[in-house]
């Protein structure tokens, strides 16, 4: 008897879910008509659709219509290719190249507590890896500080930065 109740009572439900779908269905109809309808008041057509039975020219009207009047959304499925335009190519004239005999110039300075090293370039050579009291093309390193190097050659010192 239960199982009867139950059956009785599903075939209920399924009824009252199939009538409910079918009265939706009939009320999107007539709003997908009411929204497509093509009159204006005074109930001419705006669309001349003798050639065409299936309305498509009215439809592809009406969206071009929306296309139109609707402001403009990034496609996120798009990719937007944005032209910029070429910039020309400036050409800088090159400085002149200055004489590397000035004097010599801090290339590289590792410093730590324990063991500083610099390298410099002395007339266009690169030294080697110079602790203080090393000499390099008559120049000694005298110091080493955390950004500075003191180097001496004859009497006269320099503070490379």
């Amino acid at each position: 008897m239960t199982q009867m109740i139950n059956d009785r009572n599903a075939w209920i439900g399924f009824a009252v879910l199939l009538l409910l779908v079918a009265a939706l269905g009939v009320r999107s109809r007539t709003t997908a008509a009411h929204v497509l309808q093509v009159e204006v008041q005074h109930g001419t057509s705006t669309v001349n659709t003798q050639n065409d039975p299936h309305d498509l020219l009215v439809i592809a009207r009406r969206d071009s219509m929306l296309d139109n009047a609707s402001t403009l959304r990034r496609n996120p499925f798009r990719r937007n290719r944005v032209v910029e335009p070429v910039k020309p190519v400036v050409q800088r004239e090159k400085a002149p190249v200055q004489d590397m005999d000035e004097g010599p110039r801090l290339l590289t300075l590792l410093y730590d507590d324990v063991g500083p090293c610099v390298q410099i370039r002395v007339e266009g050579e690169r030294s080697g890896w110079l602790h203080v009291g090393e000499t390099f093309q008559g120049w000694n390193v005298d110091e080493i500080a955390e950004g500075t190097v003191g180097i001496s050659r004859r009497g006269r010192q320099l503070v490379l930065k």
